[in-house]
C-alpha cells in the first residue's frame, strides 16, 4: 500500500463524517480499525484493517493487531468497507456538482474543458467538491497546419496545465496534425485522449485513452457497410462489433500499448440492463431531495429519461430513441449489439486492458451516481467487481500519471 500513502484520492472516510470531524479536534492522527480495506489495486480485501491517517495522509495501511501511534483518536468501523475514493475520468464540469459527486464517493474528477487555476487549486482542499483535473480544453489542433503551427499551439496549450490532452476527432484529414501533436503532449508526460472513427488508425497515431466503443467497430466494416449504416440502412454500428481475428488484433495492439478505454455504458447503455428501471427509480429517489434544490430542473428531467433510451448513431432512428418504442425486431438487434459490446470489454480486461470508467455527466448522467452505475453495467459485461472498481480508483490513477507515470501522483 507505500504507493498510495499520498494519493490522488482520499479514503471513503467521509462515510464517517461526522465523528471524523470531531475527531479531528482532539488528535491529528486518526485509526480506522475494523472495517474491510479494499485497496484499488486488485489485492484481496484485508479484512479488520488498520487504517491511520495523519492530518491528510494515509500512512499505513495494515492487519489487526498492529501497531499506531499512542493518544491517536480510534474509530470503531467494524462492519464497514474502506474503498478509495472513485475518480470520474469524464465528465462536463460545473460547480453546483461538487456536493452531489463527494455525497456519492466521487473524490476526483476530470473536466472535458479548462478549468481556471484558482479553481483546480481549491478544489484540493474544499471538503464539499472533487478534487478537479482538467483537459485545458480541446487542443484545437487542425488539419493543413505546419509543424510549427501544430508546436506553437501546443505551447500555448499546454500554459492551461492540462492534465489529460484532449485532441479534435482523429480522422484521415488531420492524421498528419495529430500525430506532431500527440509527439508534443507526450513529451511534457500527458497521455492523449479523443474520439476517433478509426481507433485502430488514431492508436497507431498515439492516442492514449479511446472514448467510446464506436471507434472499434467502424473499421470492421466496408466502405459499403459503413455508408449503408450512416444513411440508415441498419440501425447500430454494434452489431459490427463482433469476436474475430480483426477485432481480436485491435484489441490486442491496444493493449501492447497500454491504451486505456472509456466505455461510458449508463450514457449508451444503461437502459438496456435488466436494472434499468432500478436505477431510474435511485435517479428520481436522489433528484427528489429538496436539499439539491440547486440541482437544474430542465437537466433532471432529461436524466430521467436517459434510462428509457437507447444511443443512437445512424440515420434510421432519431439520436436517442425510446426502447419502449423499438420494433421487435430493432429491440432485438440492439440487445444483440449490447451483448457484443459486453462481449468486447470482457476480452478487452482479459487480454491485460485496462478501462477507466467516466459517466459522460451531466446532460447525459446524473453526477456521482452515474458512476456507482458504471460499474455495475460493467460487472454485468463480465468484469469481476474488483476489476470495476480499479477502473475508478488505480487504473484512472495511472492514467493521470501520464505516459508510463512520468506525472507521478497528482496531488
Amino acid at each position: 500500500m507505500q504507493r498510495w500513502s499520498k494519493a490522488i484520492f482520499p479514503l471513503l472516510a467521509s462515510l464517517f463524517l461526522m465523528p471524523w470531524n470531531q475527531a479531528q479536534q482532539t488528535s491529528n492522527v486518526i485509526v480506522l480499525e475494523g472495517a474491510t480495506v479494499i485497496d484499488g489495486l486488485g489485492n484481496p480485501p484485508l479484512s479488520n484493517g488498520i487504517v491511520v491517517v495523519e492530518g491528510d495522509e494515509i500512512r499505513s495501511i495494515s492487519g489487526p493487531g498492529s501497531d499506531y501511534p499512542a493518544g491517536a483518536t480510534v474509530l470503531d468501523v467494524t462492519g464497514k468497507y474502506i474503498i478509495p475514493g472513485l475518480i470520474d475520468t469524464h465528465i462536463h464540469w460545473g460547480t453546483w456538482m461538487g456536493e452531489i459527486y463527494i455525497n456519492h464517493g466521487v473524490t476526483s474528477a476530470m473536466a472535458q474543458f479548462n478549468v481556471s487555476k484558482e479553481e483546480r487549486e481549491a478544489s484540493k482542499t474544499n471538503l464539499t467538491s472533487p478534487r478537479v483535473f482538467h483537459t485545458g480544453g480541446n487542443a484545437g489542433v487542425t488539419a493543413g497546419m505546419t509543424h510549427q503551427q501544430v508546436q506553437n499551439r501546443i505551447r500555448e496549450y499546454l500554459a492551461n496545465e492540462p492534465d489529460v490532452a484532449w485532441f479534435p476527432q482523429y480522422r484521415k484529414d488531420n492524421a498528419q496534425a495529430y500525430q506532431w501533436a500527440v509527439e508534443e503532449v507526450h513529451r511534457a508526460g500527458l497521455v492523449v485522449f479523443g474520439h476517433a472513427q478509426d481507433s485502430g488508425a488514431a492508436i497507431d497515431a498515439g492516442m492514449d485513452v479511446a472514448e467510446h466503443i464506436w471507434g472499434f467497430a467502424f473499421p470492421l466494416m466496408s466502405d459499403r457497410e459503413l455508408d449503408d449504416f450512416k444513411k440508415g440502412r441498419f440501425l447500430h454500428w454494434a452489431t459490427y462489433l463482433r469476436e474475430g481475428n480483426q477485432l481480436n488484433e485491435m484489441i490486442q495492439k491496444a493493449v501492447d500499448r497500454e491504451v486505456y478505454l472509456n466505455p461510458t455504458l449508463v450514457y449508451e447503455w444503461g437502459s438496456l440492463s435488466p436494472k434499468a428501471q432500478q436505477r431510474e427509480k435511485e435517479v428520481y429517489q436522489l433528484l427528489s431531495n429538496p436539499d439539491l434544490s440547486y440541482f437544474p430542473k430542465s437537466v433532471a428531467g432529461l436524466l430521467l429519461y436517459r434510462h428509457q433510451q437507447i444511443k443512437s448513431y445512424g440515420a434510421r432512428r432519431e439520436h436517442m430513441p425510446l426502447v419502449a418504442q423499438l420494433s421487435p425486431e430493432d429491440l432485438r438487434i440492439v440487445q444483440e449489439a449490447y451483448r457484443n459490446v459486453q462481449r468486447f470489454l470482457k476480452a478487452w480486461v482479459d487480454a491485460g486492458g485496462k478501462i477507466v470508467s467516466g459517466t459522460d455527466a451531466t446532460s447525459v448522467a446524473t453526477p456521482g451516481i452515474a458512476m456507482h452505475h458504471e460499474l455495475e453495467l460493467l460487472v454485468e459485461a463480465g468484469l469481476t467487481p474488483m476489476q470495476a472498481l480499479q477502473s475508478a480508483t488505480s487504473w484512472a490513477a495511472d492514467m493521470l500519471a501520464g505516459v508510463q507515470g512520468r506525472r507521478g501522483n497528482q496531488r
